[in-house]
């Protein structure tokens, strides 16, 4: 028997055996699976992840805003003890200084190179390092702080309180005013002063 007719053959067998068992269970046995929903791939989030998102973001926000706090601390603290110290401060206006600190320390890894003052190279550093190294370079403010407290209000040593001076002043303005010489106050405050010594 050749190939062919063998073939033939089973392939008849089969289908007879198919439509018996057809006839036997039902068509609903053999019959293809009923094809599955595909569902759409979309870009869009659900209300799901993007309520997930919205928490991390919120935390890596608030993350954020601790990390600023605790560097500004850190820098404050660094003003307070090593820039102002000593027995005169060396910057006697730190408004902002701590959290101009802060932001230079958010930089990370950011590096800056400049030429050495000897001019022997270039020297890499980051630019909070720099700037501290800066501050504690500053030399303390001597002669900028007076204690005028000390005095005020005291008399017998010579020297008059503010409030004295300025009423001092105001008194000798408004003399040589009825004399019709118009002086202004600074002028007549150092008028005061020099009577005064």
């Amino acid at each position: 028997m050749p190939n062919w007719d063998a073939d033939w053959l089973k392939r008849q067998t089969a289908i007879a055996d198919h439509e018996k068992d057809k006839e036997r269970y039902g068509d609903h046995r053999f019959s293809a699976p009923p094809p599955k929903e595909e569902t759409e791939v979309s870009d869009k989030p659900t209300e799901k992840e993007s309520a997930l998102q919205a928490k991390l973001d919120a935390a890596q926000q608030q993350n954020a805003k601790l990390q600023f706090s605790q560097r500004k601390i850190a820098a404050q603290t660094f003003i307070d003890t090593e820039v102002n110290g000593g027995k005169a401060p060396r910057v006697t206006s730190t408004d902002g200084l701590a959290d101009f600190m802060a932001n230079l320390e958010a930089g990370g890894d950011a590096t800056f190179e400049f030429a050495a003052a000897d001019g022997s190279g270039t020297n890499t550093v980051k630019p909070a390092e720099f700037f501290k190294s800066f501050l504690k370079a500053l030399p303390e403010q001597n002669g900028l702080t007076k204690d005028f407290s000390a005095h005020d209000g005291q008399e017998g040593d010579g020297e008059l309180s503010a409030e004295q001076l300025a009423a001092k002043a105001l008194e000798f303005q408004k003399s040589q005013s009825d004399k019709g010489v118009t002086i202004s106050l600074s002028a007549a405050m150092d008028q005061v002063k020099q009577g005064d010594k």
